[in-house]
């Protein structure tokens, strides 16, 4: 087993940052930019150099459900909000655009899970997620267990189009470069169920790759996907998955401790682990560590447990305020090359 401790070294180096205090995850979007909560109830687009490029009011209903996925339009002109019993898209001055309200999404825990809404590549669509009722709703606690995709014209916010789908939350959607594919998982008890849609001409759903791992991110080339089951990172090819046999990875991680991993860049997959060292490089064919990021001091960025690449080689850190330090957000790349021994 590798002592990952005795790892050769990567070298960050730093090249935006942007002193806010932030809230959950930070997520990549088009373009190279970020999307993120702050602290006063705003969802902030940031450029890759992290200016703000747009900042959306949170609508009062998903501040105060506190469980809710968001995303926010290429163009950064609309912001789409999906919780337990409400979705809807907003303008920036606050106007709405779309909204639906609909039953909560039950998981196999007996828990209320959210929905999602996700803009397509072109910025033209709404892919909202929307559960509806089905055989099983209760309505008294107006619970059901499918979603529905339905398609929302942009800007004018009409349905244009209602078809099946295999979201059973709480994980966000994504939508492969392509714009005709998105991810889903299921967690039946036992493990989950990670899959990939295409939807065709007349609104059927057909599956295109299964794995054992909730989604994570899509390869810069779009030929393989990140999953992560239990910790174990796995890669998948996209392809024929008519069966079980279809759902084994091409190559997982030899350890099972990574929280979240993404394609750093089309040679490199930059993973955060449970354990030190948190922040660490993959090598892209094989999941097996080849570095561990050290970033240079005064940062105490290997702390952060809030950490997202876009695929062009560099990734972002989230930190709290720390040791009388003020939060901040920012930006590395590698620096040249990958050295051996202690960092200096």
């Amino acid at each position: 087993m590798t002592n990952d401790l005795a790892l050769p070294c990567a070298h960050a180096e730093l090249i935006a940052e942007l002193p806010r205090e932030v809230m959950g995850r930070i997520e990549k979007t088009y373009g190279g930019r970020w999307i993120v909560r702050d602290a006063d109830g705003g969802l902030l687009l940031l450029s890759p150099d992290l200016t703000i490029d747009e900042r959306f009011v949170i609508p009062r209903y998903f501040v105060e459900s506190g469980w809710f996925n968001h995303d926010i339009s290429p163009d950064g002109r609309f912001a789409a909000f999906a919780g337990e019993r409400r979705s809807a898209c907003v303008r920036v001055d606050g106007s709405t655009v779309w909204e639906a309200s609909h039953p909560a999404l039950g998981n196999v825990d007996g828990e209320d899970v959210p929905a999602c809404a996700v803009f397509a590549p072109g910025g033209t669509e709404l892919w909202a997620f929307v559960p509806v009722p089905d055989d099983e709703w209760d309505e008294d606690s107006d619970v059901t267990y499918t979603a529905q995709r339905q398609v929302i014209s942009l800007p004018g916010g009409a349905v244009i189009g209602t078809s099946p789908s295999f979201y059973e939350g709480p994980h966000k959607v994504l939508i492969h470069p392509d714009g005709r594919h998105a991810s889903s998982d299921a967690f039946d008890g036992a493990g989950n169920d990670g899959r990939w849609t295409r939807w065709d001409a007349d609104g059927r759903p057909t599956t295109t790759s299964r794995g054992f791992g909730v989604p994570l991110d899509v390869h810069p080339d779009a030929g393989t996907w990140l999953g992560n089951a239990f910790g174990t990172v796995q890669l998948h090819d996209f392809g024929p998955a008519d069966d079980d046999a279809g759902r084994d990875p091409r190559v997982e991680s030899s350890t099972a401790t990574f929280l979240w991993a993404w394609f750093l860049d089309r040679v490199h997959v930059i993973a955060l682990s449970e354990y030190a060292p948190k922040h660490m490089l993959l090598d892209t064919h094989t999941l097996q560590p080849r570095a561990r990021i050290h970033y240079p001091a005064p940062h105490h960025d290997a702390d952060a447990i809030n950490l997202c690449s876009a695929g062009d080689g560099t990734w972002v850190t989230v930190t709290a305020a720390l040791d009388g330090a003020a939060p901040c957000i920012r930006r590395w790349r590698l620096g040249d090359g990958i050295r051996g021994g202690e960092p200096e």
